[in-house]
């Protein structure tokens, strides 16, 4: 399991080159991406295109891939956060 971000060109171009090596060196074992996309607003301008380009790596060399979208997991967090003070 390969757990990186979409959005930099470290999570987006290692982490789909690190897929097609795992895959090159173990052709028979399962390969789960685990991927975060960036916020819609763009932390960076080239953002959209390493993720497009990274998901498309992914899915030719990954066995499944599960997407995340960044603004939902901060906004489950903040509620996750707010449910346990308010109980404590």
């Amino acid at each position: 399991m390969l757990a990186h971000s979409l959005g930099g060109g470290t999570g987006s171009g290692l982490g789909s080159r690190l897929v097609q090596e795992l895959r090159d060196e173990h052709p028979r074992a399962y390969l789960l991406a685990s991927s975060i996309a960036p916020f819609g607003a763009g932390e960076l301008p080239l953002a959209a295109y390493n993720g497009t380009l990274a998901l498309a790596t992914l899915q030719e060399h990954s066995d499944a891939v599960l997407l995340f979208d960044n603004a939902s997991l901060m906004s489950r967090l903040r509620d996750t956060a707010a449910a346990a003070a308010a109980a404590a």
